[in-house]
Order: C-alpha cells, then sequence, then structure tokens
C-alpha cells in the first residue's frame, strides 16, 4: 500500500454478530438462583405469585447509588405488603463492598450477588445499570428500566390490579354488595319487627 492508501477492499477476518437478549414487557421473566450477600440462596420462582421488582446495581455505579433513596422508599412503603418483594442484584466484583454498602446504608431486602458478569445478567439483557424491572403475579415482566417516583406509580398500579383481579376471582358467595354488608339507618334492617 503506497502512501498508506488503497481503494483495495480490506479483509478483517469473519464477524459473527449476534442480537442482545432483551427480555419483552409480557414475556414471562428469566428464572434465576443466586447466592445473597449472606450466602443464603436467593431463586426468583419462590415468589411468583407476588410482585417482584428487581434492580441491578453496584456500588461503583453513581447513577444506582443516587437511585437507592427512592429504593429505601418503595420499601418503607411497600415492604410489609405480602403482595410485594423488592429484589437487589449486586454487579459488584466482590461481595464484600456491596455486603458493606448494605450494612452502611441500613438496606432492609433481599440482596443477591452476581458478580461483574452473570448469566442472570445475560437472561435479563442487562448492558448498563441501573436496570430494574417489574414482575407480575404471573412471572411475566410488566415494565423495566423504571426511575425515581415513576417507580412507585408503576407499583402502586400493579398492586392495584393485583387486588382488583383477587376481588374478580373470588366465589360469588364471598363478594358482598356494599349496601347488603352495612344496612343503614331506616332501612329495612333497622326498624323493628311490628307484631
Amino acid at each position: 500500500m503506497p502512501g498508506g492508501r488503497s481503494d483495495d477492499p480490506l479483509d478483517i477476518g469473519k464477524l459473527v454478530l449476534a442480537l442482545a437478549k432483551q427480555v419483552k414487557i409480557g414475556e414471562p421473566a428469566p428464572l434465576f438462583e443466586v447466592k445473597t450477600l449472606d450466602d443464603k440462596p436467593l431463586k426468583l420462582a419462590d415468589f411468583r405469585g407476588k410482585v417482584v421488582l428487581l434492580d441491578f446495581w453496584a456500588t461503583w455505579c453513581g447513577p444506582c447509588v443516587k437511585e437507592m433513596p427512592h429504593f429505601k422508599a418503595i420499601h418503607d412503603e411497600f415492604g410489609k405488603d405480602g403482595r410485594f418483594v423488592l429484589i437487589g442484584l449486586s454487579l459488584d466484583k466482590k461481595a464484600e463492598a456491596a455486603r458493606q454498602y448494605v450494612t452502611d446504608n441500613d438496606l432492609k431486602w433481599p440482596q443477591g450477588f452476581l458478580g461483574e458478569k452473570s448469566k442472570t445478567q445475560d437472561a435479563y439483557g442487562v448492558k448498563g445499570i441501573p436496570a430494574t424491572f417489574l414482575i407480575g403475579p404471573d412471572g411475566k415482566l410488566i415494565a423495566k428500566n423504571l426511575r425515581g417516583e415513576q417507580i412507585k406509580e408503576v407499583l402502586s398500579k400493579a398492586l392495584e390490579r393485583m387486588q382488583g383481579a383477587a376481588a374478580a376471582n373470588r366465589p360469588r358467595d364471598e363478594q358482598t354488595d356494599s349496601r347488603e354488608a352495612a344496612p343503614t339507618e331506616g332501612s329495612a334492617a333497622t326498624q323493628p319487627a311490628e307484631n
């Protein structure tokens, strides 16, 4: 190549392109089994029937740390609701860094440890963090990549839908009309019987 330029094609070898996995809304969320920061098993399948919020994060990730107050507020408001669980999944290089952050910041929800690269991360198509996924009680993805106040809004709606679906599925004899449940003054149910 005189002068460093040529119009001849350049052979760069064989390139293999693979599409990144993307979990789509309405599809089943990929199941996973990992260890928590305190070395206990954590399986997504154990939370079937609940609304699950997954948060992929790391201590070195500035935007992840900035989102933590939102997750703390979510846990404070919804953490005692038996229909919901928040799960953090740390992508830190070492579990100790995540463990120390969780302790220092009083994070009370389950924390799984994935390390820098994991099958779980790949299964969800996580290429950058923070990455969030909201999973319905049926195991299907409801929403992803939620931030800030949006998390609370979407979670509240999911729990409302869950409550509405539970009421609609109750047997007819368990459902009561509010007019039947509490007689009002002056109604026939509150009037003395005439002899």
